[in-house]
């Protein structure tokens, strides 16, 4: 009787916690367009190309902004753990054609970021979140899964 009710805890337990891992992993995946906020509201997105000497442009016409947003909205990307976002931008952060891509519901003010992203020649996409690039926790960021290289080369018309 006594192995039974253990056996019948030890299986609540295993199911329960199975449950909560598959659950977790749903959150492991989204699309970059989830994790730029009020969409409806941008009104100027900064392109840096963090060269030796920065090239910067922004894009702040309406038909612009909204045709950059279609493009990557949905674009599936994995979020990183720690180790891999280490792993990864260790060698990827100095590279001199990186793009870094800001967007901001208001053209003036460049306290309203409302996403970010880096974009690299190869076609890779990191996207940062924003929400948790203001908290105390570490700040959660996500790679594409493919690679968008016609993103880059898009971005790279606009720059002087």
């Amino acid at each position: 009787m006594k192995e039974l009710r253990l056996l019948m805890i030890s299986l609540f337990f295993t199911i329960l916690i199975a449950g909560c891992t598959g659950a977790k992993a749903d959150n492991q995946s989204a699309q970059i367009g989830k994790l730029i906020n009020k969409q409806d509201r941008i009104k100027a997105v900064d392109i840096i190309e963090s060269a030796t000497e920065e090239k910067t442009v922004t894009l702040s016409d309406a038909t612009d902004i909204s045709t950059f947003i279609n493009m990557i909205k949905e674009i599936p990307v994995n979020k990183l753990s720690k180790s891999e976002d280490n792993d990864f931008m260790l060698e990827r952060i100095r590279d001199d054609s990186l793009l870094n891509v800001c967007f901001y519901t208001d053209d003036t003010a460049r306290k309203s970021m409302a996403g970010m992203l880096f974009i690299w020649p190869d076609g890779y996409v990191y996207a940062v979140d924003v929400g948790s690039m203001q908290s105390s926790e570490r700040t959660i960021a996500y790679l594409s899964e493919s690679r968008y290289p016609e993103i880059y080369e898009h971005l790279k018309k606009h720059l002087p």
